[in-house]
């Protein structure tokens, strides 16, 4: 559901037409007749507009095609329209609900679509009052997106007309629908975890499916239940024969029902169990009588979570003109801008650089051509300006501790660059989107800029093949993985924002230990990120111990037998030193070494010499053991330690170690480790019992300065009372039995199952 603003003409000319005709519409009468403007190329609409308006400028003819594509193309049924009117004080609000009209009664207009007008008039200052992401009503287009959300429009509409949004449109005359998949066939909660327009089949009752009808999305068995709510957004199709059958659909998801609605509650509610369309119908396309859909909704509505258009997990393209940092982004990998301009201007084609997700391709302009395309490997961090990078960018004031933001991305460069004359035409369609195309025609002055999906994959269609760049060719099957940092977020169950600024730390100093009780998933969530970062063939993982040795860990003599049957010493590389190695050997890859339970080991002789390559990566040192030989850590070799802390402290800990490594707190009672295992729990659809015992455990012992990780109830999913006792007995009991060692007598009867269960 995105929010369009649609003008009503100059002087608000169509305003009562659109109000009581039930539409939306565009002037442009000179264009009407002239070529069709529906499931047509932005340009072959422009080079139309060229013939017809050929005294305007180009910059013009593109916002004429960039406003009349959008009005025909880009808006959906369900979306939202608003007519700003009343010289800017009053405001119409309407539900999409049709396709386009080229032949409109009015011949001075070019087009309408049907509209529901919701709200017909009211004060527009009070409407954006309630309601963010309203910067689009100071642009004086006819036809723009706006950022303000769906829900936002629907809280307004429902305070406005004291009447629920559900129940308007079904006063209307809207639709709804129940739309079931088969979990063995598609995957409905990945479609919904996607956040992407689906196509749905709709083999059933098609004829009666109208734009903007409501659906709500049902899975059959296993784990049956309702799990969002959305629209239709275009009339079905004939798309030929598959294996879902001929017709399909353009389907949303708007709502995504927080706590699913399984099978056994609404079988256990007598008002739910006789909606046969959510319980045991086969098939999909199922019509709903409007007070069911009514009854269902209200049921629904405490659950339901905006899905957010722009949160998705598909990549995203990038503009970036690097000028005189061209050789050093390249090379390094490495984008770089100030966080803020020299007289403390914040700039938004600076700070967008904390937008770019890992999988996103970015073109690199410069000397009027784009020059490589890549894609980010590592997200934002805030950063000083890079060693390779100019002593002055843009700037007198430029210097090396000037802030900014730093972006990694995998580069290959163009053999041949692609001049900016052979882009310009596709350019000109990011009108509305901010792109990099200047009111000149030129390209603007800044440095990143976001550009529409249509275009970049137009872009990599026509220039992303092997042969064309140097260095391979651009894997667009690796760059499509939802390998970004919300699709790990989702996977460790923790919040997307905690993870970004820890894999900031850990790319930022390369030395971090994870610290806190056990159960705390330090190791897990550690191996995770590192494979995120350097890939799993990249990674290694170790375990300290009291023996461990630095001959163990580095270097040493160990006994060989010879061919002839004598031993002798002979010097053997360890882990750290073979890993060095390959990261020496690769400099454009990350490197990750894990040390497991680091503090076990006697780290001042595990680590000898090295501790001083730990604080000063660019020096060298002579090895205990080959004195001739020179050794320096790579840069591209991370080091990623573990550590179980009982009592929550790290005093004891080697202040060398304190010194050289950044330690990351994983506490059981705070985020994100507290939200752990009820989001385990909750996407694994078990009861919430083992979370209760665990907070209840953790709050009886925080008196004691101690805790116990969501790890040990994660194990088994037969979360059964008898299962979870038994957990209790074997997991819980010996570690408790540890921390109160020598008073566990007197503890046990404080700390029984029975006392803990809820």
């Amino acid at each position: 559901m995105a929010t369009w603003i649609v003008r009503a003409g100059s002087e608000d000319q169509y305003l009562d037409e659109c109000l009581n005709s039930g539409v939306v519409a565009i002037g442009w009468k000179e264009v009407r007749g002239q070529i069709p403007i529906k499931d047509v190329e932005f340009n072959d609409i422009y080079h139309k507009l060229q013939e017809i308006y050929s005294a305007d400028s180009n910059h013009t003819i593109g916002a004429y095609t960039s406003q009349i594509h959008a009005f025909a193309n880009k808006i959906y049924g369900g979306d939202f329209v608003l007519i700003p009117s009343g010289k800017g004080k009053r405001i119409s609000i309407g539900y999409l609900l049709g396709e386009i009209d080229q032949e409109p009664a009015n011949e001075s207009l070019l087009a309408t679509r049907k509209v529901l007008w919701l709200v017909k008039e009211a004060e527009r200052q009070e409407f954006l009052d309630q309601v963010k992401g309203t910067s689009a009503f100071e642009n004086p287009r006819t036809v723009i997106q706006t950022a303000i959300n769906h829900q936002d429009i629907r809280k307004y509409v429902e305070k406005k007309t004291a009447s629920n949004f559900w129940q308007i449109l079904g006063n209307a005359g809207i639709n709804s629908w129940v739309f079931q998949s088969n979990p063995s066939k598609w995957s409905l909660l990945d479609a919904i975890e996607k956040n992407v327009n689906n196509d749905w089949a709709a083999n059933q009752n098609r004829e009666k499916m109208k734009i903007g009808d409501l659906i709500i999305f049902r899975q059959s068995e296993p784990n049956s239940g309702v799990y969002a709510v959305g629209h239709l957004m275009k009339e079905p199709v004939n798309r030929g024969e598959n294996i879902f059958g001929e017709w399909g659909v353009v389907i949303s998801f708007d709502y995504k029902v927080d706590e699913p609605l399984l099978k056994a509650e609404i079988v256990a509610n007598k008002d739910l169990a006789s909606i046969t369309q959510i319980n045991g119908l086969q098939g999909s396309n199922f019509s709903m009588p409007n007070e069911t859909a009514q009854l269902l909704l209200k049921y629904l509505e405490p659950r339901l979570k905006v899905i957010d258009p722009k949160q998705t997990t598909e990549i995203q393209y990038w503009w970036c003109n690097v000028g005189v940092t061209k050789k050093p982004a390249i090379a390094t990998g490495t984008l770089w801008a100030h966080a803020a301009s020299k007289n403390g201007a914040v700039l938004t084609h600076h700070t967008d650089m904390k937008k770019i997700k890992k999988g996103d391709l970015i073109l690199l302009y410069a000397d009027t051509k784009v020059v490589a395309i890549g894609a980010c490997t590592v997200e934002s961090i805030d950063s000083t300006r890079p060693a390779e990078y100019p002593d002055k960018i843009s700037s007198p004031e430029d210097d090396s501790l000037v802030p900014g933001f730093v972006v990694r991305a995998d580069f290959k460069e163009f053999e041949t660059p692609i001049p900016f004359k052979e882009l310009e035409s596709d350019l000109r369609s990011l009108v509305d989107e901010k792109g990099p195309l200047a009111v000149s025609g030129g390209i603007k002055m800044g440095y990143l800029f976001p550009l529409s999906r249509e275009f970049g994959e137009k872009f990599v269609e026509r220039f992303g093949n092997t042969g064309v760049v140097r260095g391979g060719e651009v894997n667009m099957e690796n760059v499509m993985k939802d390998e970004s940092m919300n699709a790990l977020a989702r996977k460790l169950l923790v919040p997307e924002e905690w993870l970004t600024e820890v894999v900031g730390q850990i790319t930022q100093s390369k030395q971090v230990i994870f610290y806190g009780p056990p159960g705390t998933g330090k190791t897990f969530i550690g191996k995770a990120i590192a494979e995120h970062l350097a890939s799993k063939e990249n990674t290694e993982i170790i375990q300290f111990h009291p023996s461990f040795s630095y001959e163990d860990f580095f270097e040493g003599f160990r006994p060989a037998e010879k061919a002839d049957g004598s031993v002798s010493l002979e010097k053997v590389d360890g882990p750290l030193k073979r890993i060095a190695a390959a990261a020496r050997s690769n400099p454009n890859k990350k490197y990750v070494l894990i040390i497991d339970e680091i503090n076990r080991g006697n780290l001042a002789k595990v680590f000898g010499e090295l501790y001083f390559l730990l604080e000063y990566r660019d020096e060298e040192i002579s090895l205990m053991y080959s004195k001739t030989e020179k050794f320096s850590l790579p840069s591209n070799l991370i080091f990623i330690g573990t550590m179980n802390t009982a009592d929550r402290s790290i005093a004891l800990v080697d202040s060398a170690i304190r010194r050289r490594f950044k330690f990351i707190h994983l506490d059981p009672t705070s985020e994100p480790c507290s939200q752990i295992l009820p989001k385990w729990l909750q996407e694994n659809k078990l009861p919430a019992v083992a979370g209760a015992i665990l907070e209840n455990l953790n709050n009886a012992l925080a008196k004691y300065e101690f805790s116990v990780g969501p790890a040990y109830f994660m194990k088994d999913k037969n979360q059964s009372r008898e299962n979870l006792e038994l957990t209790w007995k074997y997991s819980i009991e010996p570690l408790l039995e540890e921390y109160f060692y020598g008073e566990w007598a007197e503890k046990h009867n404080e700390f029984s199952f029975d006392k803990i269960h809820p």
